[in-house]
């Protein structure tokens, strides 16, 4: 992920630690939802 030139480097630093916060948060939502289906079954 190359960020414009244009871009100053505090919104990049934002949108990286945003987006590895949306990834952390989906990991463990999956993780809740394939417990729960274990728990189903």
């Amino acid at each position: 992920m190359s960020a414009p030139p244009s871009t100053p480097s505090g919104d990049v630093a934002a949108y990286s630690a945003r987006f590895a916060l949306v990834k952390r948060r989906h990991v463990d939502l999956m993780r809740v939802c394939s417990d729960a289906c274990r728990l189903a079954r």
